[in-house]
């Protein structure tokens, strides 16, 4: 059985494989508001610039 930890770790990693298809989804309707709040509150400052530059990207084309 997983423990807490361990859950918690396993939805992390589920997310961070849908986040392309979270972005574009998003993109698509024009509702950055809740993507950049959910890019901001990452804690992995690696991944956060990279969705940062994505979503600035997007938001150009």
């Amino acid at each position: 059985m997983l423990n807490e930890f361990d859950k918690a770790l396993e939805a992390y990693e589920k997310a961070i494989v849908l986040n392309s298809e979270l972005i574009i989804k998003l993109s698509k309707q024009q509702n950055w508001y809740p993507l950049e709040q959910w890019i901001n509150n990452l804690t992995d400052n690696d991944k956060k610039q990279q969705y940062l530059q994505t979503l600035k990207r997007l938001k150009d084309e």
